[in-house]
């Protein structure tokens, strides 16, 4: 799908997928989170690789794109919180790095698609 095609009722219906999606696995992960640190260092990597990506589209089109205040702000200070609180660095972040950069990639693309299907109907 060509990025020119995507509306702002696309995007605020993907955007609100993302969401919704990382909600869930928040409470997902909240109810024992001694088992499941693996995923919440996982969706924080994957938050931090979409906003790398939303950085990276400012930088190529030379101004403001949606959600990079938000990475800048927001996720980036986060992410360095939770990685420094439980003490992950050298080669274990870079593997949740490099899973997180795999994984945003077909969620961003899926949730476009399912707000593009939605707002065709």
């Amino acid at each position: 799908m060509p990025v020119d095609r995507i509306n702002t009722r696309t995007f605020t219906i993907s955007v609100g997928i993302i969401f919704l999606l990382i909600l869930t696995l928040c409470f997902y992960i909240t109810k024992n989170l001694g088992e499941r640190r693996p995923i919440f260092r996982l969706l924080t990597a994957v938050l931090v690789m979409n906003g790398l990506t939303h950085v990276l589209q400012a930088i190529y089109f030379t101004g403001y794109t949606p959600g990079v205040v938000t990475s800048v702000l927001l996720i980036f200070p986060y992410a360095y919180f939770v990685w420094k609180n439980n003490s992950i660095k050298g080669w274990i972040l870079a593997k949740y790095l490099a899973a997180g950069f795999i994984i945003q990639i077909p969620l961003a693309l899926g949730a476009v698609i399912a707000g593009t299907l939605i707002f065709q109907s």
